[in-house]
């Protein structure tokens, strides 16, 4: 989208600046949304090494949705800026009479006080043929400006920011109004190129703008794995953004200096955490009793802990893991998980601890992409199809894609699947393996329980 700014509001100082913002407009699928961008916005994208700002949009008309849910669309764009001087306007022999060239803000000749005004819009697309963008100047109110005299029939050359609005991507979320899980995607447009399967030498201005200023949620290695992990630039920033976001909402940034007042409570209940280290994939064994969790969660929540102290203890977990138990840079520091899910019931499926742990195991996949190499859901009853309707669209489809689900009656063959990961030495002999570990027993969870000990003394 160019865009040409005159002197008139240059001025970074001047009321006119502080004023003026560009308005786009974008026919969705939900409806017709607003953005404004405020040209402080701009000069921040450029100022800051062209760092892509991500801008919420206001829905004029909604489609019909689910009783506690919203339509949420959002706008990734950044700013480019050139100086070049163009012919802002002629001035005619006959009062009041002149001409402007198109796109440059240019003050009119009237008897009363002058105001500044735009000579016409531009229209532009968006690759996505359901997105098409409006993009024009507008102003929040009139700017005064003292007269200037111009000679008949001379040029005024003034300088002329011409700015590029570049669109990176626009996503359409369908987003919980009162949940800790991570909005749903709807459709995304976007207009960067797929990147390789492989970690870069050097990561761009904007994830190192975001690990410099949040160096205690976003690493090197992290941002490697969004970059990997949704094989887009502009993506990954998208999802880095939001992780830092939720990290921040929940005020997860400082977790590993913090206390964790509901660790015995959730790991006495709920069965979960790291058995030990798996040899064939070179990797922690990560386990995870969730048909369990729905007699847990009543316990917890009888301990006098709520959602959010289960949300912070299960990321906690993991942000532990991966800071000190297996610290390795892409493409190690993943985990073989056990998901048993024996003693889950039909009746659990329409239960608040059911909803909570699903949406957790949703924003688990979201936040720690490329941490996991397969799981091995284990045990699932019968009619679990139910169950998979409701968690599926939680879970990415690259983490569905790892996940390999076998019932009672397969047994023999959830071992061999989970053999060809990891060892007889090192399965659990209630999975048909030889090993008899334990979380108790655990070198990784003893680690775990003293580190825990030291923030919560």
């Amino acid at each position: 989208f160019p865009l040409n700014i005159g002197r008139a509001i240059a001025d970074k100082e001047s009321d006119a600046f502080l004023q003026t913002c560009i308005v786009m407009y974008l026919q969705t699928p939900v409806g017709t949304a607003v953005a404004n961008v405020s040209l402080m916005e701009l000069e921040k994208s450029f100022e800051e090494g062209e760092v892509p700002i991500e801008t919420v949009c206001t829905i004029q008309h909604d489609l019909d949705v689910p009783d506690g849910y919203a339509w949420k669309v959002v706008v990734l764009w950044k700013a480019e800026r050139s100086l070049k001087q163009v012919e802002r306007m002629r001035v005619g022999g006959e009062a009041g009479k002149h001409e402007h060239q198109r796109g440059v803000v240019a003050p009119e000749r009237s008897a009363k006080k002058p105001v500044t005004r735009v000579a016409r819009r531009k229209t532009a697309g968006v690759s996505d043929p359901l997105l098409v963008g409006l993009v024009g100047l507008s102003l929040a109110r009139k700017l005064r400006h003292a007269k200037k005299e111009h000679a008949p029939h001379k040029s005024s050359r003034v300088p002329v920011y011409a700015w590029n609005m570049i669109v990176y991507e626009i996503e359409i979320t369908l987003e919980p109004t009162k949940s800790v899980g991570v909005p749903r995607m709807l459709s995304t447009s976007s207009v960067a190129d797929a990147i390789p399967s492989s970690p870069v030498s050097v990561l761009s201005p904007p994830f190192e703008y975001l690990i410099g200023k949040h160096p205690n949620i976003v690493t090197h290695d992290i941002a490697q794995r969004f970059i990997i992990g949704l094989e887009s630039d502009s993506k990954a920033y998208t999802g880095l953004t939001k992780m830092v976001d939720y990290f921040m909402k929940h005020k997860l940034q400082d977790a590993l200096s913090s206390r964790q007042p509901a660790f015995d409570s959730l790991k006495q209940h709920y069965p979960h955490g790291f058995l030990g280290w798996c040899s064939k994939s070179d990797c922690l064994i990560e386990f995870e009793a969730m048909g369990k969790w729905a007699d847990a969660y009543k316990c917890i929540v009888a301990d006098g802990f709520g959602e959010d102290d289960m949300l912070k203890h299960l990321l906690f977990s993991y942000i532990f893991a991966f800071r000190h138990l297996d610290s390795r840079k892409w493409p190690k520091g993943k985990t073989v998980k056990i998901m048993d899910v024996e003693g889950l019931q039909m009746s659990h499926l329409n239960t608040p601890s059911f909803k909570f742990i699903t949406q957790i195991a949703g924003a688990l996949a979201v936040l720690f992409p490329q941490r996991m190499h397969q799981c091995f859901l284990v045990n699932a009853p019968t009619w679990w199809s139910m169950a998979w309707r409701l968690i599926s669209p939680m879970i990415p489809e690259k983490v569905r894609a790892q996940m390999q689900v076998f019932n009672k009656k397969n047994k023999d063959k959830a071992k061999a699947a989970m053999l060809q990961w990891m060892t007889e030495d090192e399965l659990p002999i209630k999975y048909g393996g030889k090993s008899t570990a334990t979380l108790e027993t655990s070198p990784y969870e003893q680690e775990l329980r003293h580190f825990v000990a030291g923030l919560n003394s």
